[in-house]
């Protein structure tokens, strides 16, 4: 089967897509219990557009094809591109359900006898997505204005329809993919770019009997859902070769649990291996290469001449103009005195009792409405490495023998774990909560950076006149660091050991070094400073509140390292990749468009609060870094930050006409408590 995607009024086919080995089957028994199998051999899309003025790779015209096997099972035959088997069970005899069914059926099942409508099984190869931006918005754009039934919105609602039809059934789902791949090049004619593994992926999903009841007083169901992903990791690729692999082996476990019944919660949990991660300069300074000349790069849309969607909306700006010229017949709408009100959607905040007792009074019929969660999302992550390391070229003329004598890790930040939370309440009120716990962060470069200052000097040194000193010498020359602890923990028993009190839980692990909290509620719960109140005409329906919480951290000044980091950030060092990066990106000159105005809504108001604790950092400024036994000015205290941003409405009175003004109001105060500063002896 061949397909292909045209635009003919431009002599242009954006796609066109294979698929072979096509194939299914049916079987009914006598119990009609039906079973359909389908299978599809291989798939292949490729671009077959006509770059004229920059020109595309060859090996980026490739948008989809299979690669096979997958990362779990390197010994198994290649997969087909799809095959699944849809079976029904009629006389509730599971007895050829796979096991992982009938064990949920087991351990659901109180008496024996338990209803189930299908199972469906869906089986895909290994693929690689090539992404090219202007490609992809623009395939995007052609399936949603250019099918018949202007655009894809009925089909997006009849599969909105079954998905949730689906959901409210007696089936089980198994679907297995075996580890896609998502290839970004850094443009259309690089052969430079990244290849994302996003693992092997395993989704189940099947439903639950809870126990509890619901609001009609039946036993409520739940839909669960449970997806695994191992082997995520990341590869670069440099003139089509790609790099070797890492040892990257990153494993992800989602479970998610719907109930039917409206007024519980959903539950979301999800949980993530821990991760060790060296990044080169080289493959950041590639990635940033990437978000700058393909991913973040806005597409020419002018070129796209979507015939079909410009009559569409000519056609719509018609039968506005017509409403208009209709509506201004009659500026004004009368309604008679015994006219009812209709009202249309869900009900609101305010909901109505289902039975009133006589003599009730009309007060007592508006009962409010309590919120309750609809969502609840927990995330735990075991921990990250995270090791930046430097590879930028020493030299331009230096020999590629000894080049990687000079290539070293800058520093090494360890988390030992992630925590993330997230609850929303019915009438929409979020809490946000991010927990990291036992932060550390480590000067891994000194010797590396020594090597590289002295090679320098000597390089120098030989370049100049005999006759002129030399810039430096070995007896003048700086020693190692004998510190290697940027940034880390402590116990609060550490600096005051006559207090029994240390910063620990009741199960006896440290709290966590970084807490930040993010919630969203009503401008009336908010608690205000003095001062930082907004005025009655104060119309936001929520406020932002941001809480920051650090708890006991010991930092070295050390600036070398946190210099070296912030240069690595901003690619400030040059290499032969990254002008490979910065050059041969195409330049593609977008045509003028018309920006509409936005009239700004002077009620419009918004509000953001801020809070930073800061629980008795300590702050080391060592006088010897080469001396392991050196002294050190050590500045320790009690910081909270408060900052408040509101934007608020103001009406003023100017020549007998309110002209309403747009305020904006920023107010900061910070508090220093219990400030101290000693000479720690060693």
């Amino acid at each position: 089967i061949s397909l292909c995607l045209n635009k003919e009024h431009q002599n242009r086919r954006l796609l066109k897509m294979t698929l072979t080995g096509s194939q299914g089957e049916i079987a009914i028994d006598a119990l009609t219990n039906r079973t359909y199998r389908g299978r599809v051999e291989d798939v292949q899309a490729w671009d077959e557009d006509s770059y004229t003025s920059a020109g595309i790779a060859e090996e980026n015209r490739s948008v989809i094809r299979v690669l096979g096997k997958g990362l779990s099972k390197p010994d198994e035959i290649d997969l087909a591109f799809f095959e699944f088997q849809y079976s029904t069970f009629s006389d509730r005899n599971m007895q050829t359900a796979p096991a992982w069914v009938r064990a949920k059926i087991d351990v659901n099942s109180a008496d024996g006898e338990y209803e189930v409508d299908d199972h469906l099984s869906i089986t895909m190869a290994s693929v690689q997505f090539t992404y090219i931006r202007s490609r992809t918005d623009e395939l995007i754009d052609y399936l949603s204005n250019g099918l018949p039934g202007k655009g894809m919105g009925v089909t997006k609602k009849a599969a909105k329809g079954f998905i949730n039809k689906r959901i409210q059934t007696r089936s089980f789902l198994d679907l297995t993919i075996a580890a896609p791949q998502l290839r970004i090049p850094q443009h259309e004619m690089a052969c430079n770019g990244v290849v994302m593994r996003l693992g092997d992926l395993q989704l189940r999903t099947w439903f639950e009997l809870d126990g509890s009841e619901c609001d009609e007083g039946s036993v409520d169901w739940c839909r669960a859902l449970s997806v695994s992903i191992v082997g995520l990791g990341w590869n670069t690729y440099y003139d089509k070769k790609l790099e070797a692999i890492d040892d990257l082996s990153i494993n992800l476990e989602i479970n998610l649990r719907k109930p039917v019944s409206k007024r519980r919660a959903m539950e979301l949990q999800g949980s993530l291996s821990f991760v060790v991660m060296l990044l080169k300069y080289s493959d950041y300074c590639l990635l940033r290469a990437i978000l700058c000349n393909n991913i973040g790069r806005k597409p020419d849309v002018s070129k796209w001449d979507n015939v079909e969607k410009a009559y569409w909306l000519e056609e719509a700006q018609e039968e506005d103009e017509t409403h208009d010229e209709n509506s201004q017949e009659a500026d004004r709408v009368a309604y008679s005195s015994s006219a009812r009100i209709i009202r249309y959607g869900t009900k609101g905040r305010l909901q109505m009792s289902k039975e009133v007792s006589q003599g009730q009074t009309a007060s007592s019929l508006s009962i409010p409405d309590q919120p309750y969660k609809i969502l609840n999302f927990n995330f735990h992550m075991d921990g990250i490495n995270l090791t930046l390391h430097r590879d930028d070229d020493l030299d331009a003329e230096a020999s590629s023998d000894y080049a990687f004598d000079f290539h070293y890790d800058i520093v090494l930040l360890k988390v030992e774990s992630v925590e993330v939370t997230f609850t929303k309440l019915s009438d929409g009120d979020t809490s946000f909560q991010m927990s990291l716990s036992q932060i550390g962060l480590f000067d891994k470069g000194d010797l590396g950076r020594l090597a590289r200052k002295q090679y320098l000097i000597n390089l120098a040194n030989l370049a100049s006149d005999s006759k002129s000193p030399l810039l430096q010498t070995s007896s003048t020359a700086r020693g190692p660091c004998a510190f290697s602890v940027i940034a880390e923990g402590y116990l609060q028993k550490e600096s005051n050991p006559g207090n029994g009190s240390e910063n620990s839980s009741a199960d006896g692990h440290l709290e966590p070094q970084l807490l930040l909290t993010v919630d969203t509620c009503p401008a009336s719960a908010v608690s205000w400073s003095t001062g930082t109140e907004p005025n009655e005409d104060f119309e936001a329906d929520r406020i932002t509140v941001a809480r920051i919480v650090l708890n006991y951290l010991s930092v070295n000044a050390m600036i070398r390292p946190l210099r070296e980091v912030a240069s690595f950030v901003s690619c400030a060092w040059p290499t032969k990749r990254n002008a490979i990066h910065s050059s041969n990106s195409p330049t593609t000159a977008e045509s003028p468009k018309a920006v509409p105005l936005k009239m700004r809504d002077p009620k419009l108001s918004s509000g953001f609060q801020l809070k930073l604790i800061a629980h008795y950092p300590r702050i080391f400024f060592v006088a010897d870094e080469s001396d392991p036994k050196s002294r050190a000015l050590v500045l320790r205290g009690l910081a909270v930050v408060n900052a408040t941003v509101l934007k608020q409405s103001m009406s003023k009175v100017h020549n007998g006409e309110v002209i309403d003004e747009v305020e904006h109001s920023i107010s900061l105060d910070a508090n220093l408590q219990s400030m101290e500063s000693f000479i720690n002896p060693d």
